[in-house]
């Protein structure tokens, strides 16, 4: 299975807002899509949604000041 390929789409609630992303995977490999980048992992125990709803939350939390316009320690 791990040579497969298997893709969907994810999402997460931040702020009152509903956030989006795409995820492949592929020989093992999963990387997941966002509006503001895109993060690859190598696909672990836990389900490729489940990964890639994690990975996609990583995505956001870098990028919170493009997402929602903030600063760091400004909530």
């Amino acid at each position: 299975m791990l040579n497969s390929l298997k893709s969907g789409s994810v999402a997460i609630q931040r702020r009152g807002k509903t956030l989006t992303g795409e995820y492949v995977v592929v020989r093992g490999m999963i990387t997941v899509y966002g509006e503001n980048g895109s993060k690859t992992a190598q696909l672990g125990a836990a389900s490729a949604e489940a990964m890639a709803t994690d990975l996609l939350r990583e995505i956001v939390d870098e990028n919170k000041q493009t997402v929602f316009g903030i600063r760091e320690g400004i909530p």
